[in-house]
C-alpha cells in the first residue's frame, strides 16, 4: 500500500505538470503564429480603411440629405456637448433636466467630450462610430489570415468589416455599443492567442460601454473555462493513455485536470472577469442607474415584461438567430465563444419590443466580433478533430499490417479544411447579403436611398440658420441632433412644461401640426404670446417669438 501511494502521487503530480507545460507551450505559440509576424502586415489596416470609408460616405450622405431620424443621435449629441463644457449629463431630450447617469451606464462616453469640443456636430459622432467599427476589424483580419491562410483570411476579415450588423447600426445611428465592437473584437483576439492579461483590459472595460454587457462578461468566463477545460482534457488525456492502472488512471486525469484548470492563468483570469461583469451588472442596475433616475429604478424593467414571450414574432427570431448563424459561419458552433451571444438574444428576445427581435437597428452589432471569433475557433477546433482522427486511423492501419502513406492522412485532412473554410466562406456571405438588404446601407448600396430633394436640404438648412444660438428650441425626431450645438433643445414628446423661443420642424411633421401657418397657432397656443414664422421652405418650418421684422413683411 505504501509503494501504491508513493508511485500515485509522483504520476499525479505529472499530469498536472504536462498539461501545465503544455498549456503554456501552446500559449506561447498561439502568440509566436500570428501577432508578431503580422504585426506590420498592411492588409487588415486596409481591410479597416476601407470599412471605414464604406460607413462613413453612407454616413455623411445620410446626414447632408436629413435622413437623421434618429431620437438617441439628438441625445448622444446633447450628452456629447454637456461633456465637451465639462457638465453634468442633463440630456433635456430625454426630459427637461434628465440626467442621462439614470438612463443606461455608459461611463466611456465621457471620451467623447474632448471630440465634440474640436468638431461641434451631430455627424462627429457617426464618424466616430465608423472609426470604431472599422479599428475592430484589425485584430479579427490579423488572426484570421494567421488562421486560414492569407486569401481566406483576408475575405473573412472583409465580411466582417462590412457585416449586417455593424452596417444596421451605422444605419441606426449612434449608439454606446459602437465602444463595445472594438473592445470584444481586441480582448476575444487577444484571449484566444493565449495574452490574458492583454485581453483582461478590453474585455473588463465593457462593463462600463452599458449595464447589460456584465451578463456578456459572466457568460465570456463561462465560455473561456470551457475552452480551458478542453484543452487541458486534450493534453492530460493524452498523458493518461500512457498509464496502464485503469480506473485509477481515469480518476487521476479527471483530478489533474480539475487541478490543471484552476491552476491555468486563463481559468484565473475566466473567474475574475466574470465576478468582475457581475459585481458592475448588480451595481449598475440596481445601485447607480436608480441613484440618477428621477423614479428611482432601472427605466427598462418593462421591456422585459408583459404579454411578449420567447415564442412571440417567432418567425423573426428564428430569421435573427439564422443569420447569426451564418455570420458564424456555421462551424461556430462547435466552439464554446458561440456562448457570449446568449446573454444578448436573451434579452432581445424575451423583451416586448419588436425592434429587439429582427436584423435592423444596433442591437447586432455587439454580436458580429463573438460570431467571427467562434467562426475562426471552430474552424481551428474542427481541423484539430480531422488531424486527431487521421493519425488514430493510420495507426490502426499500421497495427493491422494495412499501413497507408502518412502523406495520404494528410492530403485528406488537407481537403476537409479548405471544404470547411468554403462552407464557412459561403454561409457569411449569405448571411451578410440578407442581413445587409434589410438596412439603409444596403438600400444605398443598392440606390434606393436618395433622402431630401435639393429643395428640401436648402429649406432645412434656411430653418436651421433662422434659430439664434443660445435658443431653448422645441423640435421632432428629424432635427435634433442639427439643432443641438449652441442651443438647449427639447423633443416636442419630452419637453413636459419646459419653454422655448423657437420651434423647428420637418416636413415628417406635417400629419401632425399640419403647415407653417398651424404651427404657429400651435406655438402662440403652447407657449403664449406673438409668434411669427421665420422659415418655410421646403417643407421645414421655423417660427419665433415676436412680431415678423419689416424686411420679412416686404418679402
Amino acid at each position: 500500500m505504501m509503494m501504491a501511494r508513493r508511485t500515485a502521487v509522483p504520476r499525479r503530480m505529472k499530469l498536472v505538470r504536462t498539461a501545465t507545460s503544455a498549456s503554456r507551450r501552446t500559449r506561447l505559440a498561439r502568440t509566436a503564429t500570428w501577432y508578431r509576424p503580422l504585426r506590420t502586415d498592411p492588409v487588415p489596416y486596409l481591410v479597416a480603411l476601407l470599412s471605414f470609408i464604406i460607413f462613413t460616405a453612407f454616413s455623411l450622405h445620410q446626414w447632408a440629405s436629413m435622413q437623421t431620424s434618429s431620437w438617441d443621435l439628438g441625445i448622444f449629441t446633447q450628452l456629447a456637448q454637456r461633456y465637451a463644457h465639462l457638465e453634468a449629463p442633463i440630456v433635456d431630450i430625454k426630459g427637461p433636466g434628465f440626467n442621462l447617469w439614470g438612463d443606461h451606464f455608459h461611463p466611456i462616453l465621457v471620451v467623447l467630450g474632448p471630440i465634440f469640443a474640436l468638431w461641434p456636430s451631430g455627424a462627429t459622432l457617426l464618424i466616430v462610430q465608423n472609426a470604431l467599427f472599422a479599428i475592430s476589424a484589425i485584430p479579427l483580419t490579423r488572426l484570421a489570415r494567421a488562421r486560414c491562410g492569407a486569401g481566406a483570411g483576408t475575405a473573412f476579415g472583409l465580411l466582417y468589416a462590412v457585416s449586417w450588423g455593424l452596417s444596421a447600426a451605422v444605419a441606426a445611428q449612434f449608439h454606446e455599443i459602437a465602444f463595445a465592437v472594438p473592445l470584444l473584437a481586441y480582448g476575444l483576439t487577444a484571449w484566444v492567442e493565449g495574452r490574458y492579461r492583454r485581453a483582461a483590459l478590453p474585455l473588463g472595460t465593457l462593463v462600463f460601454v452599458k449595464e447589460d454587457l456584465g451578463l456578456t462578461l459572466i457568460a465570456f468566463g463561462a465560455a473561456a473555462l470551457l475552452a480551458e477545460f478542453f484543452a487541458q482534457r486534450r493534453t492530460v488525456c493524452g498523458a493518461a493513455v500512457q498509464n496502464d492502472d485503469g480506473a485509477a488512471a481515469a480518476a487521476q486525469t479527471r483530478s489533474a485536470r480539475a487541478q490543471a484548470l484552476w491552476a491555468s492563468p486563463a481559468g484565473r483570469w475566466a473567474v475574475g472577469l466574470a465576478i468582475w461583469g457581475a459585481v458592475w451588472f448588480v451595481l449598475s442596475i440596481w445601485v447607480l442607474l436608480p441613484a440618477f433616475n428621477p423614479d428611482g429604478a432601472w427605466d427598462y424593467t418593462d421591456r422585459l415584461t408583459g404579454d411578449a414571450g420567447l415564442f412571440t414574432g417567432a418567425a423573426t427570431k428564428l430569421m435573427t438567430l439564422a443569420v447569426l448563424l451564418g455570420s458564424a459561419g456555421v462551424v461556430g458552433l462547435v466552439s464554446p465563444w458561440i456562448l457570449l451571444m446568449l446573454p444578448t438574444l436573451a434579452w432581445r428576445f424575451t423583451g416586448n419590443v419588436e425592434f429587439y427581435w429582427g436584423l435592423d437597428w444596433h442591437y447586432s452589432a455587439v454580436l458580429m466580433p463573438i460570431a467571427t471569433i467562434a467562426l475562426l475557433d471552430g474552424l481551428g477546433r474542427l481541423e484539430r478533430s480531422i488531424r486527431i482522427r487521421a493519425r488514430r486511423e493510420h495507426a490502426e492501419r499500421a497495427t493491422h499490417g494495412e499501413c497507408s502513406p502518412r502523406g495520404e492522412c494528410a492530403t485528406r485532412s488537407g481537403h476537409v479544411k479548405r471544404g470547411l473554410i468554403a462552407l464557412a466562406l459561403a454561409a457569411s456571405v449569405i448571411a451578410t447579403l440578407v442581413g445587409t438588404r434589410a438596412n439603409a446601407v444596403g438600400w444605398w448600396i443598392q440606390g434606393r436611398y436618395n433622402g431630401a430633394s435639393a429643395e428640401e436640404r436648402a429649406g432645412a438648412r434656411e430653418a436651421l440658420a433662422a434659430v439664434p444660438d443660445g435658443s431653448h428650441v422645441v423640435t421632432d425626431i428629424h432635427m435634433l441632433a442639427y439643432l443641438v450645438p449652441n442651443n438647449t433643445v427639447y423633443w416636442e414628446g419630452t419637453r413636459g412644461n419646459a419653454g422655448a423661443n423657437a420651434v423647428v420642424f420637418a416636413p415628417q411633421s406635417k400629419a401632425n401640426h399640419g403647415d407653417a401657418q398651424q404651427i404657429l397657432d400651435w406655438a402662440s397656443a403652447t407657449f403664449g404670446g406673438t409668434w411669427h414664422i421665420a422659415s418655410d421652405k421646403g417643407g421645414y418650418v421655423t417660427v419665433l417669438p415676436g412680431e415678423a421684422p419689416a424686411r420679412e413683411e416686404g418679402k
